[in-house]
């Protein structure tokens, strides 16, 4: 199977993203919100933990490797960017991707055993829309926030008055 490549600039190495995943690049100030660097990432770590609490797996972090894992296997990636203090990229969550995607790179610099999905650590899997449900509601309360659907419309006219 071909799958496009693109080069982007932002951290974490390279990655894959595909149907099954639940895929968040969060568009926020870290200025407006107080943040810096290492303080948001952590609450995407946070919000990425809790969701999948309500899912009963015990997830956590790794220091030095941004994520969220469960044991010694990898369920989620981040991989930011941010200009002008403005972040963009963000995470993948693994619901239940086609796994064989990531035998062919080294997914953030490691090996490609590494990763796992919720179906992999759950025997069957949630549907997407319970976890992307569940993922809004902890997100709203890690970063304060109240999220509200955002017509597909609008967002041509404002990427093109950004300037990143």
């Amino acid at each position: 199977t071909r799958v496009p490549v693109f080069r982007v600039e932002r951290g974490g190495g390279v990655t894959y993203h595909g149907p099954g995943q639940l895929v968040g690049y969060p568009i926020i100030s870290l200025d407006v919100m107080g943040l810096d660097v290492k303080q948001y990432v952590h609450k995407l770590e946070e919000v990425l933990v809790k969701t999948l609490r309500r899912f009963n797996v015990k997830a956590g972090t790794k220091e030095g490797y941004p994520g969220v894992w469960v044991g010694e296997k990898k369920v989620a990636s981040i991989g930011i960017a941010i200009r002008n203090w403005v972040t963009f990229h963000g995470f993948a969550l693994n619901i239940n991707p086609d796994m064989s995607y990531f035998r062919c790179i080294r997914p953030c610099g490691m090996q490609p055993e590494v990763m796992t999905s919720l179906e992999e650590l759950l025997g069957t899997s949630p549907r997407m829309e319970d976890v992307k449900e569940a993922l809004i509601r902890e997100f709203e309360t890690e970063f304060s926030l109240k999220l509200s659907p955002f017509p597909q419309d609008r967002w041509k006219a404002i990427a093109e008055s950004v300037d990143l």
